[in-house]
């Protein structure tokens, strides 16, 4: 039957439902909607229900096929006032463009940016960040997800056609479907949306911000109005909410993830999907998860990026495409065609950034490129501000390159650091090696990252070492591009000074394959020997330290000796002091238990004490107590470790103290003192964590586990040997290498194979110890610490 004229669609609605015999909640329960919304649609206050409301609607009554067509009909007229509004999308209900794809997380973005639109008190919402990082998929998303809660509906108005800032208004007006008037643009913007509950979604911002106060002036007049903005930096006006959109989370690769874990990760999510839409047949497997792990962590987690990255699927598999991301952006192309040109490439979404900047911002973020990992604010305007520029000058600049979302802020203690994604980083590169400024800026890093090394060195042993290591470790990239500048130019003096100034960092860091092969290089090159006896001295001890790291005692031996032969041609007694106590530890690890070792370390004890460093005196006092444990003076080795950790404790060296703490530990195991070896143990663990020694707490885990043990089997403790075993592979051999340690632990593994060897499938059965240990090694390094330190705990209870 059809209405003899028009009804409004909340009388229409009312009527049908009646006719059927419903209650609104008994309708709101059949369509799958609230009652409250049965309600509004009833009493007019939601004018303009959405498409899906209406059929759903209309399938809960059960309407006939006419029926149907007048509730239709109804939801779509207008009165003067609406004529206003008109979509310019598919989706004439919501006034939001359709999305061929889905969107891959972002949940969390998505209710927080919910939330934010739901206060009273925010009208104006920018989603800030970089470019492709998703800002206008989340910011559709969230719309679509709220719109219900706008009466008057939601429209969507694109600012990436125009150039200038004074057609931002006329766009909006296209956008809402507003025709031309005589009466002044704002004014009939201000007039139409006055008085309607409307949520307006702007698109790229960034170019035209200057536009920012007539949205102010929009937003002053209507009270009810909405406004969420997509931008690349925040519009900086009265009212404004900025909302940072991160990059997707993507795995950290210090461990190789499973194919489980990693696609737990929307970055990972992303790349397989978006994969499989150009290789249906593509599955992660185990081989290839921690590829596409190390792939998303190169891209930064940038959804663009990964998108075209696994555009490039289709003929590549992923190393072949990990190896080429090398050259990101040559790679990084081929962007679906319906999209703007500035996202078809990763280059060109960057470019759009970077052809907004003044002169003097794009010198600056070029420059900001030749940091690797980032880089304090000393160091910005030490390395890239020029004789004429003031310190507050390169400071703002960097300032409004944050703002603009090309760099990122990092605070850590404090301290304001600086960084780009490698993405943007590569963009910068590019533009930088395209200018005559390359050379300089490399030639003026290296410098001051020589002379922060060697402005740290003295501070890596005592009280305030820690701050120290956490500084380095921040800067571990831009110290190896340094090295690496040197080794370049044949600065082989400079080079050395460099790596000798943090041999100690290099390797409590586990880093010592890089900086042992560094070394190499420049002896090799240095066959002439025309460095100063003193820097020869110290390579050599580089060296010598460096293959002991690694376990290479015979090597160690003979670079040590080298190093202690030259001692005498630079009287540099810092340097022959360590010298000669990495020649001692090197011939302990080798089985040299005898009176010359002893003398060896005594003699480097003295001259430490004579330059006043406790730290080595410690070191040099630690060690004769392992050769008197070797030769079966147990009580005289524990008089000589109680001694050498009272030392250890008045330098306040944490790295000593707990290498000390190891060594009572396990001379406390020889002497039958598992209680007392377990608190050193555990106290040790606790001090590699305040240096970040990754390395050495394997050694501390594996002590727990293996006097654990002693006492009984139990898959707690199998499971910390298999994290342990990982934990010293990932760093590539033990750095606590000595031949007496090594036999004290493959005694104990004697006694544990004992039992857990042929005898240990029958105590915890095959499939549960290959568990336990399988379920270490796949540990965190923090987990590890943590089960250890419990386990410890228990058994000294």
């Amino acid at each position: 039957m059809r209405e003899e004229s028009p009804v409004a669609f909340g009388e229409l609605l009312r009527r049908r439902r009646e006719r059927a015999g419903l209650t609104q909640e008994a309708l709101a329960e059949k369509a799958n909607l609230t009652a409250n919304a049965i309600g509004a649609l009833e009493r007019g206050e939601r004018r303009r229900p959405y498409p899906h409301t209406v059929r759903a609607l209309a399938d809960a009554l059960d309407l006939a096929a006419a029926e149907r067509e007048a509730l239709v009909a109804a939801a779509s007229q207008r009165t003067e006032a609406q004529t206003a509004v008109e979509s310019v999308s598919t989706d004439a209900g919501q006034g939001l463009p359709y999305q061929l794809t889905g969107l891959v997380g972002r949940t969390a973005e998505v209710a927080v940016v919910q939330q934010l639109l739901r206060r009273s008190d925010l009208r104006l919402l920018t989603l800030t960040g970089p470019g492709g990082v998703g800002k206008t998929r989340l910011a559709l998303a969230v719309a679509a997800s709220c719109g219900d809660a706008f009466a008057d509906g939601v429209a969507f108005v694109s600012l990436a056609p125009i150039s200038e800032p004074a057609l931002v208004l006329p766009a909006i007006a296209q956008g809402l479907g507003l025709q031309e008037s005589s009466t002044p643009l704002l004014q009939g913007l201000q007039r139409w949306l006055r008085n309607k509950q409307f949520l307006m979604v702007i698109d790229s911002f960034e170019h035209v911000a200057s536009a920012a106060p007539q949205l102010v002036a929009l937003l002053e007049a209507t009270p009810r109005l909405k406004v969420l903005i997509t931008s690349r930096e925040a519009l900086r006006v009265r009212g404004e909410q900025e909302y940072l959109v991160p990059p997707l989370a993507f795995p950290k690769l210090e461990r190789l993830p499973s194919a489980e874990t990693v696609l737990e990760y929307d970055s990972v999510r992303l790349f397989v999907q978006r994969t499989q839409a150009v290789r249906p047949d593509f599955v992660l497997t185990e081989e290839e998860a921690p590829v596409v792990a190390a792939i998303c962590a190169r891209l930064d987690g940038l959804p663009l990026a990964i998108e075209l990255a696994a555009a490039r699927m289709a003929l590549l598999t992923p190393q072949m495409l990990l190896a080429r991301l090398e050259h990101q952006l040559q790679v990084l192309t081929r962007g679906p065609r319906d999209l703007p040109d500035r996202q078809q490439t990763l280059r060109a979404a960057i470019a759009w950034s970077y052809d907004l900047l003044t002169p003097a911002e794009q010198r600056l973020f070029r420059q900001l490129a030749i940091f690797a990992g980032g880089a304090t604010l000393e160091a910005i305007v030490a390395v890239c501000g020029t004789e004429g520029d003031l310190s507050e000058e390169v400071i703002d600049q960097t300032e409004s390159l944050v703002n603009k979302n090309l760099v990122r802020r990092a605070a850590d203690d404090g301290e304001t650091r600086i960084e780009l994604l490698e993405t943007i980083r590569a963009y910068g590169l590019e533009q930088l090696q395209a200018s005559t400024e390359m050379e300089t800026l490399q030639a003026k890093h290296a410098s001051y990252f020589l002379a922060l090394a060697e402005s740290a060195s003295p501070h890596l042993m005592g009280p305030v070492q820690t701050a120290w290591f956490r500084r380095l470790s921040q800067e571990r990239n831009n110290l190896r591009a340094a090295v690496r500048f040197w080794l370049e130019r044949d600065g082989h003096e400079e080079a050395v000074r460099l790596v000798w100034a943090l041999w100690r960092f290099w390797w409590v860091s586990g880093m010592h394959r890089e900086a042992h092969e560094w070394i190499r290089q420049i002896v090799e090159r240095d066959a002439s020997k025309t460095l100063p006896a003193l820097r020869r001295s110290q390579a050599e001890l580089v060296l010598g330290s460096m293959a002991w790291a690694a376990g290479d005692n015979s090597e160690a031996v003979k670079r040590c000796q080298a190093a202690v032969a030259l001692c005498a041609e630079h009287q540099d007694r810092r340097t022959e002091a360590i010298a000669l106590l990495m020649l001692g530890t090197s011939q302990l690890s080798q089985g040299s238990y005898d009176q010359a070792v002893t003398e060896i370390l005594e003699r480097s004890g003295r001259l430490f004490h004579l330059i006043g460093e406790e730290w080595g005196a410690a070191f040099a006092t630690s060690y004769p107590g392992l050769v008197l444990l070797a030769q079966g003076a147990i009580a005289e080795a524990l008089q000589r470790q109680e001694a050498a950790l009272a030392l250890a404790k008045q330098s306040r060296d944490r790295i000593v103290i707990h290498q000390v703490l190891y060594n009572l530990g396990i001379t406390s195991v020889a002497a039958g003192d598992d209680q007392r070896a377990l608190r050193n143990f555990a106290e040790g663990l606790a001090h590699t964590t305040e240096v970040e020694d990754s390395a050495n707490a394997g050694y501390f885990i594996r002590g727990i586990a293996e006097v654990a043990l002693r006492h009984s089997v139990t898959a707690e403790a199998v499971c910390l040997l298999g994290a342990a075993h990982a934990l010293l592979e990932a760093v590539g051999a033990p750095l606590l290498r000595y031949s007496l340690e090594q036999c004290w632990h493959d005694q104990t593994i004697v006694h544990a194979r004992t039992v857990l060897g042929d005898d240990a499938r029958t105590v915890l059965g095959d499939e549960s110890f290959e568990q336990a240990w399988v379920g270490g090694e796949t540990l965190s390094l923090e987990q590890a610490k943590a089960k250890a330190q419990t386990l410890a705990q228990l058994l000294r209870a």
